[in-house]
């Protein structure tokens, strides 16, 4: 299966959310910004919803099609097995845990982990 695209428009939305330096004043992207590049995540076929959680698994923003519920289980849910897989992969002496993808019978959980956030998309199979 091919992964470009969507790895693709994940590291731009890691990218935009990263802060950066300007002049000694670290700033970070624009809500209207942040908000527009969530929701061009969303847009690719066979996305059900997009969360960004913190490290802790707090759900920090997500699209609007997913209930609080859902949210909060995904977001805990994969903030702790982040914690687990960053755990294997320093053991392992692997490097740094950059992306990772649950496959699934009903679709697939794509993970990108951050220092401070962890970005999370459900996607479905089918699409």
């Amino acid at each position: 299966m091919n992964y470009n695209k969507y790895i693709s428009a994940l590291i731009y939305l890691l990218e935009k959310i990263k802060r950066y330096r300007i002049k000694g004043d670290y700033r970070m992207i624009s809500q209207k910004q942040f908000e527009e590049t969530l929701k061009s995540l969303e847009s690719h076929p066979g996305v059900r919803g997009v969360i960004i959680t913190s490290n802790d698994g707090l759900p920090i923003s997500s699209t609007s099609n997913l209930s609080m519920e859902m949210r909060e289980n995904v977001s805990a849910l994969v903030a702790s097995l982040v914690g687990r897989a960053k755990a294997v992969v320093t053991e392992l002496n692997e490097g740094e845990l950059n992306f990772f993808t649950l496959d699934t019978s009903q679709g697939e959980i794509l993970v990108a982990p951050e220092n401070d956030y962890v970005l999370i998309v459900l996607r479905d199979k089918n699409k």
